[in-house]
């Protein structure tokens, strides 16, 4: 098993053989709320997929971070007063800064929007690596509170797995060890995930319960399986607005021959333009899926359509679970691509972590390479002739700003397959001997 579409295909065939998605254990349909997590685990077991993001999920990060998360109950406690509201917004927890402040770019728009036509909601912020950096309102609360109250309370529940279900994981798990050739034990993590479903789901039950809206907004619906479950058993409408690309083999969205409603998949969802929208069959019916919009983008597109472009330059798009890989395959072809300015950019999980690459590290030494953080991305995207990566969300919008794409063949290339076909995108192998064939240009000075 070497690809992401290997692991896609080995587990539509567990779900269509053992009717997982509609497996129920203890009054979760665990599979269908661990789906992501397993597949990830089972990419990162076979060397398909490194850790994508960075997490403060060791002993001692929640530790340093809960005098913080006290404080933000408190200060900013979702259950306080009795206001009732129309809408609730869950934020994507990370942040970005625009104009002075630093917002969420997926429902930010949102929010003004919401703000402009006179419906009353709350705006509900997750801590992002133990912190609150995005700018304060007087409609925001943090989620802390509840996070706290739930980490205690599944700490406290007991929770039994039936012999039947035993038998079943055990078959599901010996499924996954003959095809991965990697064993993974998934009893644990499945009780584990029933205590915190359980317990979340209870804490959201509270929340939505005393502000009765109508409507709840979301970001990343596969990580919300708990706040879904309770807005549907409440009959309120959620609706996911799109944060990032998908396809066929992104186990998020894709449900392939699946009919029948999931219950931690929103009602409705919000999609950036009229591609997106007709994609690839989500489990909705075709009235729910809205092109929305993606105003964040539309706007720095105006922003930048005069800036010069950069003969030569290329915008390297690093994403956490290959960034390794990605900077492997760039460093073995350096001397190929001594003649362009390369501008490596991290995805922002990386910016803690990259110096773990070997690779990278190594790289980041020639002359014509530039590492980029926290830079704007679409300033990037305007001044540069060339983007170059795998699979990342951003490939979309680099090609709205006009870059000409190249593409990694490394895992998650899959995701991929419906735009190697234009005419402004070509694999990587083919750029690099079009490059060593083409005569040198020295790359203006690195800023």
């Amino acid at each position: 098993m070497t690809s992401v579409k290997d692991i896609c295909e080995l587990v539509w065939d567990l779900e269509s053989r053992f009717d997982l998605l509609d497996w129920e254990v203890c009054g979760v349909k665990i599979w269908q709320y661990l789906r992501m997590p397993v597949y990830f685990r089972i990419a990162q077991q076979t060397g398909v997929l490194d850790q994508p993001h960075t997490t403060a999920a060791s002993t001692p990060d929640r530790l340093r971070s809960l005098p913080r998360c006290l404080y933000a109950a408190v200060r900013k406690d979702p259950l306080r007063g009795r206001e009732r509201v129309d809408a609730l917004v869950f934020e994507h927890e990370r942040s970005k800064s625009v104009d002075g402040r630093r917002i969420d770019i997926y429902t930010h728009y949102l929010q003004q929007e919401l703000r402009n036509q006179g419906v009353r909601f709350h705006t509900l912020e997750r801590p992002y690596l133990g912190r609150h950096d995005k700018s304060d309102s007087p409609d925001r609360s943090y989620l802390d509170r509840l996070i706290l109250n739930a980490s205690v309370r599944k700490r406290l529940m007991r929770v039994k797995v039936g012999s039947d279900a035993r038998d079943l994981v055990q078959l599901v798990e010996n499924e996954i060890l003959a095809h991965a050739g990697r064993p993974i034990e998934l009893l644990p993590g499945f009780e584990r995930g029933i205590r915190h479903f359980k317990a979340t789901y209870q804490q959201y039950i509270r929340l939505l319960e005393k502000r009765r809206p109508s409507r709840i907004y979301l970001v990343v619906s596969y990580g919300q399986g708990e706040l879904i479950k309770a807005a549907k058993d409440l009959g309120i409408e959620t609706v996911e607005i799109q944060h990032g690309a998908f396809s066929r083999y992104h186990l998020g969205y894709s449900f392939p021959d699946r009919n029948a409603p999931l219950d931690y998949f929103p009602d409705t969802f919000y999609a950036w333009s009229d591609f997106w929208a007709t994609m690839m069959p989500l489990p909705i019916s075709k009235e729910r899926i809205v092109n929305a919009g993606f105003p964040f983008m539309e706007q720095n597109r105006r922003r930048y359509r005069h800036v010069q472009r950069n003969t030569g330059q290329v915008l390297v798009l690093s994403q956490g679970s290959i960034g390794e890989k990605i900077a492997a395959l760039v460093y073995q072809h350096r001397r190929s691509l001594e003649k362009y300015r390369i501008v490596y950019k991290l995805h922002p999980g990386e910016y803690d972590r990259w110096r773990e690459y070997p690779s990278l590290a190594a790289l980041v030494t020639q002359p014509n390479v530039r590492l980029c953080l926290d830079e704007d991305l679409y300033a990037l995207f305007a001044q540069s002739e060339y983007q170059m990566g795998v699979y990342s969300t951003a490939i979309y919008e680099g090609i709205e700003f006009g870059c000409r794409t190249v593409l990694l063949d490394l895992p998650g290339i899959e995701y991929m397959d419906h735009i190697r076909k234009r005419d402004d995108v070509c694999m990587f192998q083919q750029f690099v001997r079009e490059s060593s064939a083409a005569p040198t240009v020295a790359p203006s000075k690195l800023g």
